[in-house]
């Protein structure tokens, strides 16, 4: 699989768990992230793939260095991720926007870009940039990082209305855990996540990502 294809594969699981009924029943319910509705969850979870056209499309300034998917995470302040933050409140508003009216209108509009991405996307060299956040990337490193903001944010979704987090490709994971855990390594320290990946007698108390 390329990392196109595996975007596109994760895409279509997230389509469908957006349709579930249990989506629409709890809708206007708080979700499992304190400050989120299912509502706003949804269209966040939905963003990675309804923002994607307009990325594509928008100019890339070429005076700015390249950065990874770990580099596009790792130097986002994390003060901007306490969900008091100016930029945690700005993404909790912008998810409700991409909520729309209800799950139908979200589907509308997700099929639109999915199917626009599908024709897209696959057309376009292994070298294409973008720019996302206001950095330069190559497109398959953008794509990672999509593929992290879906999985991790489908595991919210799942708890909040009550169903098994959807299974997704293995290289789609492997993809994910790698990227998340380098963060991690980050911003702690790579030891640590050895310990705590090989040693459980060594237990680490905090590695998260963010």
């Amino acid at each position: 699989m390329t990392v196109v294809s595996e975007y596109l594969e994760t895409a279509g699981i997230i389509r469908s768990f957006l349709a579930t009924s249990e989506v629409a029943k709890y809708w206007d319910f708080p979700s499992a992230l304190e400050d989120w509705t299912v509502a706003g969850l949804s269209g966040h979870l939905a963003r990675p793939v309804l923002n994607m056209p307009a990325i594509l499309a928008a100019e890339v300034p070429t005076d700015r260095p390249l950065v990874s998917a770990v580099d596009y995470y790792f130097t986002m302040p994390v003060s901007d991720l306490q969900r008091e933050s100016t930029m945690a409140i700005e993404i909790r508003d912008r998810g409700i926007a991409s909520a729309g009216t209800g799950t139908k209108d979200l589907l509308t509009r997700f099929d639109t870009a999915l199917a626009e991405l599908q024709q897209t996307l696959p057309t376009l060299a292994a070298d294409h940039e973008i720019v996302g956040l206001g950095t330069r990337m190559l497109l398959t490193e953008y794509l990672i990082t999509r593929m992290v903001e879906m999985l991790v944010h489908a595991d919210d979704l799942a708890v909040s209305i009550g169903r098994v987090c959807p299974v997704f490709p293995p290289a789609v994971s492997d993809s994910v855990i790698a990227t998340l855990a380098c963060i991690s390594a980050r911003r702690n320290s790579p030891i640590d996540v050895i310990r705590a990946l090989a040693r459980e007698e060594r237990p680490i108390q905090r590695l998260s990502a963010f």
